[in-house]
Order: structure tokens, then sequence, then C-alpha cells
């Protein structure tokens, strides 16, 4: 991650052809500027299951700079509430990480991060076999069974 730091001067005064005085007052505070690093792509990770059948996604996206905003939405595009967030900064940048457990086994399920105009989003699809579905990553269906997590 790379810093620049720059300091401002103040010139103030009034200047004509036949007097080439002014004054400076500074410098002032500096001013660090920290580029926009965008990160990973979000990744959706299936973290088990509850007693009441709920099915626990997490999504987790790093190396983002500044701190990213991560949503998760349903099939209609409604943002759903987060249970846990996890914000960390390391030397790589912003990692985030939000969880939630769902309970409908026929809908499609979106992570999003984003950071001013950098968007990135996954989806996850779950059905009733439970078979799961990461086509915006890896292109590969996978086969879970409840008591393989």
């Amino acid at each position: 991650m790379e810093f620049i730091c720059v300091t401002l001067m103040i010139i103030i005064g009034i200047t004509d052809s036949t007097a080439d005085q002014f004054a400076v007052v500074g410098p002032v505070a500096p001013l660090i500027a920290i580029p926009e690093t965008v990160g990973s792509p979000p990744l959706i990770t299936v973290d088990g299951f509850d007693v009441s059948g709920g099915l626990h996604l997490q999504c987790e996206s790093k190396g983002w700079n500044p701190k990213p905003e991560l949503v998760w939405l349903n099939s209609k595009g409604v943002t759903l509430t987060s249970e846990t967030t996890d914000k960390q900064r390391d030397t790589d940048g912003f990692r985030v990480k939000h969880m939630i457990t769902v309970y409908n086994r026929d809908s499609k399920y979106h992570c999003r991060v984003k950071l001013r105009h950098h968007m990135m989003e996954t989806q996850i699809i779950t059905s009733r076999e439970k078979a799961y579905r990461f086509p915006n990553e890896s292109k590969r269906i996978q086969t879970l069974k409840k008591n393989e997590l």
C-alpha cells in the first residue's frame, strides 16, 4: 500500500509589475492522499446449519482501500440484514466479512461489495436438494449434505 504525503503552502498577497512581494503562510498540516485499491471479488462460503434448519452463509472480500461497503441481497434485490459483520485492516488493506442465515432454500442470494464507483457481486443459488452454485466465481456446482458440514 502506498501513501502519498502532500504539503500545501498558502500564498497570500498582491503583486503587480512593480512590486514582486508576497507572503507565505505555512506549511499547513500535511494532507495524506490514500490511493483507492479494489480488492478481491466477494467469496461466499456455506458455514453450516443451525438447529432450526437455517443455512449459514458467509461472504468475505479483502484487499480494499479505503473500507468498502458489503451487503447481502435477496433474489428481488432487497438488502438483507447481516447477523455478524467483521471489518479489519491489515497490511493488504481492509477485509470485510458478513454472515447471514437463510431459511428459504429455493432462492438466490447476492453478496455485493462496493467502493465508490467500483462494485463486485457474487451469487449463490440454494435449493431443497442442497446443491449450491457459485456461478460468478468458479462456474462449479458443489453438492453438500447436512452431515458433511
